[in-house]
């Protein structure tokens, strides 16, 4: 059975979007977007480990280099954005000193939507109600320019 990286698993799913479209009615647009944002996370998520083991997948360190810890699978997880819920496939690291924690990953969940109206001492700016609505507003528009002929 051949492993194949989540990275990889994105990109065929991007191959067969543009290749056949998307299902029924869909919006192939927002689909292309989606994935196009989740391949870019999944694959900065994965070089943030090959940085820190300083080695690549199925790559072993030479002897004399020290132990930095290995690549123990994903862990599945979900990241909020505009285009709605994104999965991706958090790499894990094992038999390291510390445990592994992915800045990146820190740092998208520290930036998620529902804290982009927030200032820095955590009040919120806008109401759950203002954002959906601005969400609605965003989606007609979309929904207008896709229904005519922009002529470019």
């Amino acid at each position: 059975m051949t492993r194949v990286p989540p990275s990889q698993q994105v990109r065929e799913a991007i191959a067969a979007l543009l290749a056949e479209g998307e299902p029924g009615e869909g919006d192939v647009a927002s689909a292309l977007i989606r994935l196009g944002a989740q391949r870019v996370v999944q694959e900065l998520l994965e070089q943030e480990v090959t940085d820190h083991l300083e080695r690549g997948p199925y790559e072993r360190a030479e002897a004399s280099e020290p132990h930095r810890g290995y690549r123990n699978g994903y862990k599945p997880r979900q990241l909020r954005t505009a285009e709605g819920v994104l999965p991706v496939w958090r790499p894990q690291v094992r038999a390291v000193a510390e445990p592994f924690e992915s800045w990146l990953w820190a740092f998208l969940r520290g930036h998620s939507d529902d804290e982009a109206f927030t200032d820095a001492t955590g009040t919120r700016l806008l109401s759950r109600s203002a954002v959906s609505d601005h969400g609605g507003v965003v989606g007609r528009v979309r929904g207008l320019c896709d229904a005519r002929s922009l002529g470019l």
